[in-house]
């Protein structure tokens, strides 16, 4: 059965789940001690499934005693290994970051370049960490081990940088040989000694990590077919082609490096990790202009900004206690981990309640308790102010329409100046200004007296009865109800459609001017938005053509090449 969240598994509390592999599960946990140590760890245990297996048992203990002696800044750490309900785990480094398959997925998606100097000093690490663990010995006899799946799914980068190599569940020493003629790791990263069966040494690590570097700098798969056996004829066969001809970027001097890595022939290969990675160094010196052109953990930060943000330690709310009621409910920092890593995974923000918490001036998380904790655990108390809403202004006293005041007003002007005989044009101005001050006096009382009244830049809100004015009775203004809206107009649709292509015999797909396939052969389909496509093709003999790809139907092409 699968471990629960806030399940002990030795002195280690079980977050989540992160993945599920051919023979094993993988879980975020933290290890706990005393005065609230704590660390995250990644728990990797077999499934309930092969626990009785005992050919699965012993090779998960090979790989424990192996990968025990292995201590490398570009190798996962291994920090624990015990059993656990009649099962075995092991507890590794975990490593705040994604696969080198992950980000190289995410910077072709976001069109954010892979330059080939990044390239090469990824290249560089990780040859780096396979040249350590090449050499291991015991007691000074050299064990000969090799890692025998070196891909990209393998390969972790972290959002501040570092390289690391993990998975040696399928790694062979010599003095603990696997039986001859099985096939262990993915078929397109094997060497062709390894997809023969035959004896494999450092060389065949070698060649994989060219595989993959190779697919790095041209966006594409080197060996590809519709099936397995495809796939191994084409590690025998297959052309291997400069990685130039389909990125122009890549230099003669990287050419040669990536093509020697994948010699066929093991004695013309690079005789070990250690000359590959002292190649890589030297393209790496000669072509990097600053230290930023191999910045990885700048590259892995444009590519998951959110994501990195929210790797970093924080405090958090709360999580799943501890199944034992024994032990301590888990620290809140470890909630952080585990509610950080599902909502990264399913590529969504974190809902925070209002009140859950604040960050203060200086840096410190506020929980909803009315307490700021920072890394001193130094408590102090919160003074919550309320939000003050706007006072409401009590409705004022009814009085009568505008338009009547005015009247009112202008009749007893009238009448004031017929009853003391002023010449007609001082009595128009005496009508005008009796009126305008009377109007005065009365927008001010309605306005409001006293400290309540408006200051004299604030604006009265308009009433039904302030429209225009006019001193003409009966020419008053009415208001025009506003104008409909406009219809709705139909919103385009987004769904994006697909482009099924058969190319023959085979070619190189660009779309759009991307490289889509770096050797398409026989039919793959590819999704893209609505719109008209550019595709090329080259090949034996190049071809190009424009397609119209409508929403959420298929678009299919055949296209001759020879």
């Amino acid at each position: 059965m699968s471990l629960q969240p806030g399940t002990l598994i030795g002195r280690y509390v079980v977050v989540r789940k992160l993945a599920e592999g051919g023979m094993a599960e993988i879980f975020l946990a933290a290890a706990q001690g005393p005065e609230g140590f704590e660390k995250e760890v990644v728990i990797k245990r077999i499934r309930s499934g092969f626990a009785g297996d005992p050919s699965f048992i012993q090779m998960f203990v090979e790989e424990a005693k192996v990968v025990s002696r292995l201590n490398h800044a570009n190798i996962v750490q291994i920090i624990d290994f015990a059993r656990h309900e009649e099962t075995y785990y092991l507890a590794m480094e975990y490593v705040r970051g994604r696969s080198l398959s992950e980000a190289h997925k995410r910077a072709r998606e976001l069109s954010v370049p892979l330059p080939p100097v990044l390239v090469a000093h990824l290249g560089q690490e990780v040859a780096r960490g396979l040249a350590y663990a090449h050499r291991l010995s015991d007691g000074g006899r050299p064990l000969e081990l090799v890692h025998r799946d070196v891909t990209p799914h393998n390969v972790l980068l972290s959002y501040d940088g570092a390289v690391k190599l993990t998975d040696f569940g399928i790694a062979k020493a010599s003095n603990r040989a696997t039986n001859s003629g099985m096939l262990k790791g993915k078929f397109a990263y094997m060497s062709p000694e390894q997809a023969r069966g035959e004896r494999v040494d450092p060389r065949t690590d070698v060649f994989a990590l060219g595989v993959t570097l190779w697919e790095l700098l041209t966006s594409g798969r080197l060996f590809d077919s519709e099936s397995d056996i495809g796939v191994l004829r084409a590690v025998q066969e297959r052309e291997v082609l400069a990685p130039s001809v389909l990125n122009p970027e890549v230099d003669e001097e990287l050419d040669r490096v990536i093509l020697r890595a994948l010699e066929r022939d093991v004695s013309r290969r690079y005789q070990s990790a250690q000359e590959l990675e002292r190649a890589l160094a030297h393209v790496v010196l000669r072509t990097a202009r600053s230290p930023d052109d191999t910045d990885v953990g700048a590259w892995m930060r444009e590519l998951f900004p959110i994501e990195a943000k929210r790797a970093e330690p924080s405090v958090s709310r709360s999580m799943p206690p501890p199944q034992d009621p024994g032990r301590r409910p888990t620290p809140l920092h470890v909630a952080a981990a585990a509610e950080g890593i599902a909502e990264e995974m399913a590529g969504l923000e974190p809902e925070v309640p209002p009140d859950a918490y604040s960050v203060t001036a200086s840096g410190r998380t506020v929980l909803s308790g009315g307490t700021a904790r920072d890394d001193a655990s130094h408590r102090t108390p919160v003074t919550r102010t309320p939000v003050t809403q706007n006072p409401v202004r009590p409705k004022p006293p009814a009085a009568p329409p505008l338009a009547e005041r005015i009247q009112q007003l202008r009749a007893a002007a009238v009448t004031w100046v017929g009853g003391h005989r002023v010449p007609a044009a001082v009595g128009a101005a005496a009508v005008l200004l009796f009126v305008a001050v009377g109007l005065t006096w009365t927008l001010a009382r309605r306005g409001g007296s006293g400290p309540s009244a408006p200051s004299a830049g604030a604006r009265e809100p308009a009433r039904p009865d302030d429209v225009a004015l006019n001193l003409t009775p009966g020419t008053e203004k009415k208001l025009e109800p506003p104008p409909p809206p406009p219809p709705d107009l139909p919103t385009p649709s987004t769904e994006p459609g697909t482009l099924a292509l058969t190319v023959i015999p085979w070619g190189a797909v660009y779309v759009d001017g991307k490289l889509a396939r770096a050797e398409h052969v026989g039919m793959h389909e590819y999704v893209l938005p609505p719109g008209t496509h550019r595709v090329q093709i080259k090949g034996p003999k190049p071809s190009e053509f424009e397609v119209e790809i409508r929403p959420n139907e298929r678009e299919t092409r055949r296209v001759r090449v020879r």
